[in-house]
């Protein structure tokens, strides 16, 4: 792995970690925004150090995309969550600039979403 992109996995670990923590402190709006920057940096930490680049796009599932033509696993992702990758990428532009809520479920079920991409990228760059 190439320690020049290792900002973008300890950027992914530090959201993803706030985003527990502001779970439990029940601000659902705010720990939906940093999910998805987890889930983001995630991909692109991924992208970054198979093929040396990532697409500059927010889209999750066209990152999930491209991380599958690496790794299998990533487009079952993306064909297993459609739903829930659309609400996560929305919560990335509504959380910050529209009238928004979030549902303690609906944020614990970004979280799963989330755990899951992070799994997948360290077995599939082990």
């Amino acid at each position: 792995m190439s320690p020049h992109y290792e900002y973008l996995r300890e950027n992914a670990e530090d959201f993803l970690e706030e985003a527990r923590r502001l779970l439990q402190d029940g601000k659902y709006k705010l720990a939906a925004f940093h999910t998805e920057q987890a889930v983001q940096l995630f991909l692109k930490y991924f992208l970054a150090n198979r093929v040396g680049d990532f697409p500059k796009t927010h889209r999750l599932q066209e990152l999930l995309w491209e991380c599958g033509r690496e790794c299998a696993e990533f487009s079952r992702v993306a064909q297993d969550y459609p739903s829930e990758l659309h609400s996560l990428e929305l919560a990335y532009i509504a959380t910050r600039y529209l009238p928004s809520s979030y549902e303690k479920k609906e944020v614990e079920e970004f979280l799963r979403l989330a755990e899951k991409v992070r799994s997948l990228v360290y077995e599939c760059l082990s």
